[in-house]
């Protein structure tokens, strides 16, 4: 197999976020029922409507719309990377001792109040 050049490799990524990783994310991760994004989905793409929700998955949730929206400059990314960001502001916050709550149920209470 020939070496690919750069500009093939980097088209090659470019590819595979834009028409498959993206879209994915997009389409599949939104809590449209109890807000935020869901907690865990099987490598069957099943969601576990009982998953917690954690705060590690919901700040790259974050992170990576918001990424994508200065790359991409599409209004879906600014929305979903806004949703993150209230999700977190709203649920994960602890306004009363600071910090962020490691865990929540799926509807958005929390689980561990430690900070970790």
């Amino acid at each position: 197999m020939a070496e690919w050049t750069d500009e093939q490799f980097a088209a090659s990524i470019r590819g595979e976020l834009m028409n498959d990783i993206l879209p994915f994310w997009r389409s599949r991760t939104v809590d449209e029922r109890r807000g935020g994004f869901i907690g865990e989905m099987s490598n069957d793409l099943r969601i576990r409507d009982d998953a917690p929700k954690g705060l590690i998955l919901n700040a790259r949730l974050l992170w990576s719309f918001s990424a994508f929206y200065r790359h991409t400059r599409d209004e879906r990314d600014r929305v979903l990377a806004r949703r993150a960001y209230e999700y977190l502001i709203t649920r994960f916050l602890d306004e009363r001792h600071g910090g962020y709550f490691w865990e929540l149920d799926p509807a958005g209470n929390v689980l561990d109040d430690k900070k970790k």
